[in-house]
């Protein structure tokens, strides 16, 4: 656990930090040392005075439905409004007492625009002023306590963005609804029934049924509840998939660092989370430059860890109200142990540990979706038999348990083409023209996600002289043996009967019958089972950073017709799960290995190259193994290919047809 040393200046904290990530954590309490250790740069906030809550204070096990009840919740809010004990709402959201947030140093935009519409840009042309407007109040309707929440949906740290918009937010729900275990509002037995209520943004529940008034915009309607400080909590966008773990590579929206952003479909410019953002933690940009997670290193290679990084407790933690209007809590339950798969259901609620399991409530996990996917309770169904799990995030409670065998994602067939025989499949790649060399270079665990972490400024230079992707399609065995045989033969793993080594013709064998000569060099014993041994030169590294073998490589490739390379040091640094590691093994064989071997292609004006991956790798978490089953990249150079990206679906073993080709066959 840690702690961040406070240099920005307040009037007033606006709350207590929030306690988050502690020890229990397996690999992400490294990462969170880590994510503080990458901080750069020093974040400067203000704001003016506003109520002070204490959440990390404050442990109950449960809350029954009682007025008084109601407003011990409404109390952990930053609320701004005049409400006296907490029972006298505002008038309206635009008529209630304002504080005023500012953001110093506010980072600029591509257009140069400072500040948020609504906000006001200062003297000094640096610090963007907003208004935030909160009131949450508790009140009895005829014998039923009701909450109310009215935000203008401003947040009370700096964004990334400058399209935010103030919104009208109001509604009331009744607080805390009794339900009875076993009786579920929403029994989700089939797959699209899961789907349906866990990955859709429009969710399928009936406001009129759970109380519900909507008092203020159309908007308030997609939120899955509010946080402390009035902001929207959504785990879904419009294609229903987890923005933070997407499935498909087109759904890259950005989030900040709060892990939030505004509405990108709707001119509303609704800001909302999409995790539980570590910026709860009033301190947590202490130190820190606003920025777009991707820009992060520790926030890109696992927003996981980072979402945990704010919570510096070990408690039992109100963090927000949901919109059926149950409580919301932090990742601790009052033992102070992390939520597991068993004990929530598929709408991430979970029920008081008492012996009548009187009080249902959602709550924070490492998985998607989170915090809220739908408003329960729900059944169990990871628990059926066969197990479902909901189909939107490649961060599913599937990837959490390491159910590869069942799971929709972790198992998902990715790989539809079989380039067999080494034909190319599409004659929108030709021509690739036979040449004097060739150079195959194969990375061991470098996926597209992987490379949002790296500086590799070499292999940048390569994928803008070549045809290229970063999000080539690899074998649905998401192992090293399915797509090096791929690679190697053309064929996937269900054409060669398996996930066994392919009695199939590989490249180096192709090479071979055209009396080529070829070097193989592998820190990786696996090879000697591909092809036959007779084929090749090869020259088994040691594992590790080793420049000595890597001066060898470089000087085979202006010797041998056909050099084969691949280094194994990214998967092992994913296998460690240390992104340190990882970024280490990028910098030194970009440097060291890419740089001379580009430079002798370049310069030789004869020689092809072809890169790719056998897999991604996760740095944080598992999905039934360490290995990613995402987009990898993907180039292909000859002095005469035409420098373009791919944008159509292709898939990593179509290098062996690429190889074959620059080969002359």
């Amino acid at each position: 656990m840690f702690s961040i040393h406070k240099h920005h200046r307040r009037t007033e904290i606006i709350r207590a930090k929030i306690g988050f990530l502690g020890i229990g954590f397996k690999v992400w309490g490294l990462l969170v040392v880590v994510s503080a250790a990458l901080a750069i740069g020093v974040f400067f906030a203000t704001s003016e005075a506003v109520e002070s809550t204490s959440p990390t204070n404050n442990t109950f096990v449960a809350y029954d439905q009682s007025l008084g009840d109601c407003k011990t919740v409404a109390a952990h809010f930053a609320n701004t409004c005049s409400h006296g004990d907490y029972d006298t709402p505002a008038t309206s959201v635009a008529a209630m007492s304002a504080t005023n947030y500012s953001c110093l140093n506010t980072p600029s935009t591509p257009s140069g625009t400072k500040c948020i519409p609504g906000g006001e840009l200062e003297a000094d042309g640096t610090t963007c002023t907003w208004p935030r407007r909160l009131c949450v109040t508790c009140r009895n309707d005829s014998g039923v306590t009701k909450i109310r929440v009215q935000t203008n949906n401003l947040p009370d740290h700096c964004v990334k963005s400058t399209q935010l918009k103030e919104q009208n937010f109001d509604y009331e729900v009744p607080f805390n609804p009794k339900k009875t275990y076993g009786v579920w509002d929403v029994d989700l037995d089939t797959q699209h029934k899961l789907n349906m209520h866990v990955c859709r943004i429009v969710k399928q529940h009936d406001p009129v049924a759970l109380g519900i008034v909507e008092n203020g915009d159309d908007e308030s309607k997609n939120a899955m509840g509010f946080a402390l400080n009035g902001v929207a909590f959504q785990f879904a966008n419009q294609i229903q998939e987890d923005p933070v773990f997407p499935i498909t590579e087109a759904n890259e929206q950005p989030l900040d660092m709060c892990l939030g952003h505004n509405q990108q479909n709707s001119p509303s410019g609704m800001y909302h989370y999409h995790d539980v953002s570590p910026c709860l933690n009033s301190a947590f940009l202490d130190d820190k430059t606003m920025e777009s997670c991707k820009d992060n290193v520790a926030c890109a290679s696992d927003p996981v860890a980072w979402s945990l990084s704010g919570f510096t407790g070990t408690t039992k933690t109100v963090i927000g109200i949901a919109k059926d209007g149950h409580v919301l809590y932090g990742p601790f339950d009052e033992n102070g142990d992390v939520w597991e798969t068993d004990e929530v259901d598929a709408c991430n609620g979970a029920w008081s540990s008492d012996q009548d399991k009187s009080d249902y409530f959602y709550v924070a996990t490492r998985w998607h979706p989170y915090l809220v996917g739908c408003l329960g309770p729900s059944n169990f169904p990871q628990n059926d038999d066969p197990a479902l799990f909901a189909n939107c995030s490649l961060n599913g409670m599937d990837a959490e348990r390491g159910d590869a065998g069942t799971s929709p994602v972790c198992y998902k067939g990715r790989l539809s083409q079989s380039y067999a025989n080494f034909t190319l499949g599409s004659d929108a790649f030709l021509p690739i023209d036979p040449v004097d060399r060739v150079v195959f270079i194969g990375i061991d665990g470098l996926g597209k996600r992987n490379l949002e972490i790296v500086d590799m400024p070499t292999l940048d230079a390569m994928f803008n002289a070549s045809l290229y992707t970063k999000k080539a399609l690899i074998d649905r065995r998401a192992h090293s043996v399915a797509n090096w045989q791929g690679v190697l033969t053309g064929y996937t793993s269900d054409d060669c009967g398996g996930d066994g080594f392919c009695p199939r013709k590989t490249i180096w064998d192709v090479a071979q019958e055209q009396s080529k000569t070829v070097a193989m060099f592998s820190n990786w014993d696996g090879f000697e089972e591909f092809g036959d041994p007779d084929s090749r030169v090869a020259s088994m590294g040691n594992v590790g950073l080793n420049i000595t073998w890597v001066n060898e490589i470089i000087d085979a490739t202006k010797t041998y017709d056909f050099t084969f390379i691949h280094v194994v040091d990214f998967d092992l640094a994913g296998h460690h799960h240390s992104v340190t590691e990882y970024q280490d093994a990028a910098t030194f064989y970009d440097t060291n290995m890419l740089r001379p071997i580009w430079d002798f292609v370049v310069e030789a004006g004869n020689v092809g190259v072809v890169l790719t991956a056998d897999h991604g790798t996760w740095l944080a978490f598992k999905c039934g193994s360490d290995h990613d089953n995402g987009p990898v990249p993907f180039l292909a150079y000859t002095p005469g290919i035409t420098s373009v990206e791919i944008t159509s679906q292709v898939s990593n073993n179509m290098a062996a047809g690429i190889l074959a080709r620059m080969l002359g066959t």
